[in-house]
């Protein structure tokens, strides 16, 4: 019997969303010399009250943060994301005065309280936004200025 897979050399290979965080994350955390860490992880399930959040297999969640090595119980969540093994769509759920900040993204990309990139083109485009807002600068900002005052 032959293959009835299809012509398996046209597969090629994507760049992961992880993989795009954790580039951005290596560049912020040279810049500053490692005094303020942007860092990717496994996202923790949602408390709603008493009761955590359905966990399904098939969904990646992440959450991407910012932390200073010297304040170890203090984390930043930019935000948090989740996508299939399709990578995309990827839903973003962006802390709110980010959100609030960046106007294109209310307009162009929002539904209800998330964020959707339908490919890696608007992933970069909402992830250059948020990364360069007000906010975040300030918060990198603040962090850095904190580290050097404990």
């Amino acid at each position: 019997m032959k293959s009835l897979w299809g012509d398996l050399s046209d597969i090629e290979e994507i760049k992961t969303p992880q993989e795009i965080l954790n580039e951005q994350a290596s560049f912020l955390n040279s810049f500053t010399e490692s005094t303020v860490l942007a860092k990717l992880i496994k996202a923790r399930p949602i408390q709603f009250g008493k009761e955590l959040e359905f966990s399904r297999d098939d969904i990646f969640k992440f959450e991407f943060l910012l932390t200073c090595p010297k304040i170890p119980n203090y984390s930043y969540k930019i935000f948090r994301m989740e996508h299939s093994v399709q990578l995309y769509p990827i839903s973003l759920r962006i802390e709110e005065s980010i959100i609030e900040e960046i106007e294109p993204l209310n307009d162009k990309y929002k539904l209800y309280d998330e964020v959707i990139a339908n490919d890696e083109k608007e992933f970069l485009s909402i992830l250059k936004d948020v990364l360069s807002s007000k906010t975040i600068m300030k918060v990198i900002s603040s962090l850095i200025s904190l580290s050097k005052s404990i």
